[in-house]
Formats: structure tokens, sequence, C-alpha cells
């Protein structure tokens, strides 16, 4: 039980860093005017293909940890 718990802490750890990462990709390519904020396509792109890849990755693990 010791070793669930721990490798499911380490997905989660990981799992974090990586969304925090997008986030400042995120962030930082954004170009602030007065009232706007435009988005950098490619990094928007790039974001919405990491999560279509982590949803089921998410899925998977949490099923192979908690069962």
């Amino acid at each position: 039980m010791e070793d669930l718990l721990r490798q499911t802490l380490m997905l989660a750890a990981e799992s974090s860093a990586d969304l925090l990462e997008m986030l400042e990709k995120i962030v930082d390519s954004a170009e602030y005017d007065e009232d706007t904020v435009t988005l950098d396509p490619e990094i928007m792109d790039e974001v919405r293909n990491f999560l279509h890849q982590f949803k089921p990755a998410l899925a998977e693990s949490t099923n192979t940890y908690l069962h």
C-alpha cells in the first residue's frame, strides 16, 4: 500500500509540474494590451495537444494505481 501511495504521489507531482510548465508558456507568450490579451496560437495548440494526451494518461494511471 505504501508503494501505491508513493507512486500516486509521484504521478501527481509530475503531472502538476507539467501543467504548471504549460501555464507558464501561455502566460509568457501572451501579449498584453490595454483591455485585451492575445495568446500565441502555436502555444495554445501545443497546450491543447498536451491536454488531450494528459486526460487519457491520467485516467489510465488512476485506474491502474487505485484499483
